[in-house]
């Protein structure tokens, strides 16, 4: 039986009022309801019945529309209660719903149950009357036996998170044309019920009249199972490379319908460079671009299904797809019908998630408000106190992190919060459903050291990391994640020819046994440079005033600065010569402390993490762009090239580079921000025609480890500063994570996740590893010409007519080239002596 309550109680008021804090603290209310509806039980399932059933609910809802009542939307529900039983709710809204009558005093009026035997009506224009038409018309359509409950919906026990959720559509055509022979075969609607026998889900039809013989119909289903749930991109890859597991649209196939999981994939699958294109993907702008990748996912269908939305995002009519479709009394049988389903409850495979509940709605129903009932949908900062540590910080951040674990615990996953009192552990440790151990990092207001730190860590210990922006008092987690990206690209402050000044830690530098340097008034702040050596140096008004390697610690620095040491509850301050200068109780006024530099462990974090950000109980997908990614594929790739050689590389005399080594790591990169084709060859040797590069001597390898001459990258790969938290071993795992693993640790850094494309389709091993030591490790010098052939094979035709465009876009392109050499971009990787 479907759950069910008498609402005798008063509505909780979900408003709260006070301090930011307070306001932060409160849980939340599901907002989705539906203020009334009527849950209806069939009287058997023999198979006479099931088509009497579906037959009288069509000829109820076109009863109900030629009826005095105005009817806006009749929604159709389905889902299997808690007990496996499959439940129907048919609800309804009006197009304004008046206030209640204020002359009305006798409840009597309102006695919803009794109405229809005693022939009392409740004042037209009103939920009751539209309740009291809708239970006569539906008793006298369908078959005896039938109970008609009035209920209120509430979808509050589904969760806070969305699921992936199919909306059916019909390809290029707003009218369904049924198959000649649709209704000898199994009904569509029965048949999707079978398939979903086992899964959590939620049916959904939304039916508005068309015409004196049809309707306006838009249908979803909501997949709450956790093998149907991207979260992380290498799972968002798998579902474009390999589809959906269960497309329940496959039951409806005779009305010629498909559904946003099946239609859509052939776009994403497009964005791939290395697949065929897809007539209309390039119709979508970039930014429409997530919004495909989210309709695909489904989770603003999940959103719109809660609120009852007949509507849809305007891509998919650019793509030649009708989401509201026309249909005939007659096939609307086959998307609803009323057939006794019973089963074993699915609801047990989702911890967090239960059907929707019904409340039974009492004869005076109507004489009250109609409010939601408080319910939490969030978890509770108050709840978490025994636990708290100093990690979780403020309580916005606190907060994010328990909305994060019950979202992912919605999806199937483990998740757990971190109660370890150390310098430098995670956020939450999560395991997902095929037993996938991930790092989960919440991103409030972390300074640009601490971010990349929470990586590093990360990559260190070979985990999964996936990074989530989260809402705060000052901005959205959007604006939060599109501030912070660029440091996960670029992990240091800024850059000059030579050199590349890095981020500061919060941890000041202390001494023990020796003085602790300070940095005078008018040096406001640390200023620490990393070399291509990998030296670091500390650069006070223009002066380079300490240096060492960036391996050592930088207490071990010797420092052309003033110094301070204790001396019982005061200080003594130095010179720079070690002559004590002055006594104090406290530091003096505006003199600054020294803090360590974050040594990046990488050139670009960038392939590293996956990254969302944290948006009304949602983890959204966040998709990194480059400044570079616009139309016109030349001015495309000279700009990102032209940034990924200012960014990651420097000129230096007697060094070099491998073509074989930094072009695969510079299309990776690339990768990252677009999920557009890749450069070839071409462009390459276009932006850098005034490098000065060299070919192999050795004459029999000619065509061999070809190089870029007296230039180097920006900085060392893989430095390891001790002044950074201390990583270690990847510590314990809480024990109900660790018997659920399917792998040991350490992990192997191949097994890291490749890219944060979710467009783009995972690649060979040397191809999608970041920083692989063969295809894009910038530190190894022995690697083959096979990456780059494989990779450019998609774009050879494309780059083929690069520099004799004669498109509007690329006429520009072909001018600025013109004074070099014509074929220098189509010829660079064949030709020795030309690059």
């Amino acid at each position: 039986m479907a759950t069910n309550k008498s609402n005798t109680d008063e509505p909780t008021d979900s408003t709260t009022s006070g301090t930011d804090t307070d306001r932060t603290l409160q849980p939340r209310t599901n907002p989705y309801i539906r203020k009334v509806g009527l849950w209806i039980v069939p009287p058997d399932d023999d198979i006479a019945t099931n088509r009497a059933l579906r037959q009288g609910l069509v000829a109820a809802i076109v009863a109900l529309y030629n009826s005095r009542v105005d009817f806006d939307v009749v929604e159709f529900l389905s889902f299997p209660d808690i007990h496996g039983e499959q439940t129907y709710v048919l609800s309804f809204e009006l197009p304004t719903l008046p206030k209640q009558p204020s002359h009305v005093t006798d409840s009597s009026q309102l006695n919803l149950t009794d109405s229809i035997s005693n022939g009392a009506t409740p004042d037209k224009g009103t939920l009751g009357y539209a309740l009291t038409i809708a239970q006569r018309k539906l008793k006298t359509q369908l078959p005896e036996g039938t109970t008609l409950n009035p209920v209120r919906v509430s979808f509050a026990p589904l969760g806070a998170s969305a699921v992936t959720t199919a909306r059916l559509v019909n390809r290029r055509n707003r009218r369904v044309t049924a198959a000649s022979n649709i209704h000898q075969a199994a009904n569509g609607f029965e048949q999707i019920l079978t398939e979903l026998r086992d899964e959590p889900h939620l049916y959904q039809v939304l039916i508005q009249n068309q015409d004196a013989t049809s309707f306006t119909v838009s249908s979803r289903i909501a997949l709450f199972g956790p093998r149907h749930q991207a979260t992380t991109d290498t799972e968002i890859s798998r579902l474009v490379n390999e589809g959906h597991s269960r497309t329940p649209s496959s039951g409806v196939a005779n009305l010629d319908l498909s559904s946003n999981l099946v239609a859509l994939r052939e776009y994403l699958y497009a964005a791939d460079g290395s697949k065929p294109a897809v007539p209309g993907y390039h119709d979508i702008k970039v930014d429409e671009q997530q919004t495909l990748l989210e309709l695909f996912i489904g989770h603003l269908e999940y959103q719109d299904l809660l609120r009852g939305r007949i509507g849809a995002s305007p891509i998919y009519s650019k793509l030649d797809y009708f989401p509201k479709f026309i249909v005939s009394e007659r096939d609307l049988t086959q998307l609803i019908g009323l057939p006794s389903l019973a089963h074993d409850s699915p609801w047990d495979v989702v911890p967090g998630r239960d059907p929707p509940e019904l409340e039974l709605i009492s004869p005076d129903e109507f004489s009250k408000p109609m409010a939601a009932t408080a319910r939490s949908q969030r978890a509770n900062i108050a709840e978490a106190v025994d636990t708290r540590t100093v990690q979780d910080g403020s309580d916005e951040h606190l907060q994010a992190i328990l909305d994060i674990i019950q979202i992912l615990r919605e999806r199937g996953w483990m998740a757990v919060k971190v109660e370890q009192e150390n310098d430098s552990v995670p956020d939450i440790w999560a395991l997902t459903p095929d037993g996938e151990l991930v790092i989960v990092e919440v991103e409030c207001q972390n300074g640009p050291a601490g971010l990349l730190t929470n990586i590093a860590r990360a990559v260190h210990w070979n985990i999964d990391v996936l990074i989530v922006w989260a809402p705060t008092a000052d901005d959205t987690a959007y604006a939060n994640a599109d501030r912070s990206i660029d440091t996960v690209d670029k992990p240091f402050r800024a850059i000059d020819d030579d050199r590349t000044r890095l981020y500061n830690l919060n941890d000041e530098l202390t001494r023990t046994d020796e003085p602790t340097p300070l940095l005078p008034p008018n040096i406001p702040e640390c200023e620490w440079w990393l070399t291509p050596e990998g030296e670091l140096e500390l650069v006070a008004d223009g002066t380079v005033v300490a240096s060492g390697p960036a391996t050592d610690s930088i207490a071990t620095f010797e420092y052309d600065l003033p110094a301070y040491r204790t001396d019982g509850d005061g200080y003594i301050i130095e010179n720079a010569d070690g002559n004590a200068v002055k006594e104090c109780a406290e530091l003096p006024e505006g003199w600054s402390k020294i803090y360590p530099p974050f040594v990046p462990t990488r050139l670009t974090y960038l392939p590293y993490p996956t990254f969302r950000y944290l948006e009304d109980m949602e983890l959204k997908p966040y998709v990194p762009q480059g400044d570079w990614d616009r139309e016109g594929h030349m001015n495309r790739y000279k700009g990102a090239l032209r940034e990924y050689f200012g960014a990651f590389t420097v000129k230096q005399e007697d060094e070099h580079i491998l073509f074989d080594v930094i072009r695969p790591h510079a299309r990776q990169w690339y990768r990252q921000l677009t999920d557009r084709k890749e450069p070839a060859d071409g462009p390459f040797g276009t932006v850098t025609e005034h490098f000065e590069k060299a070919g192999n001597p050795d004459p029999d390898e000619s065509g061999r480890n070809r190089r870029y001459q007296n230039r180097t990258w920006r900085y060392p790969r893989k430095l390891t500063s001790p002044d950074l938290p201390e990583f270690g071993e990847c510590p314990a795992l809480p024990e109900e994570l660790a018997e659920e693993m399917t792998h040991d640790l350490p992990r192997d850094e191949h097994d890291i996740i490749a890219s944060t494309d979710p467009l783009a389709a995972t690649g060979s091993a040397d191809e999608s590893t970041p920083d692989d030591e063969q295809a894009a490790d910038p530190d190894s010098e022995t690697s083959t010409d096979e990456t780059d052939t494989t990779t450019d094979e998609s774009d050879a035709d494309e780059d083929a007519t690069d520099e004799t465009a004669t498109t509007a876009e690329d006429e520009t392109t072909a001018n600025e080239t013109a004074d070099t050499t014509e074929t220098d971009a189509t010829a660079e990787s064949t030709d020795d002596d030309r690059d």
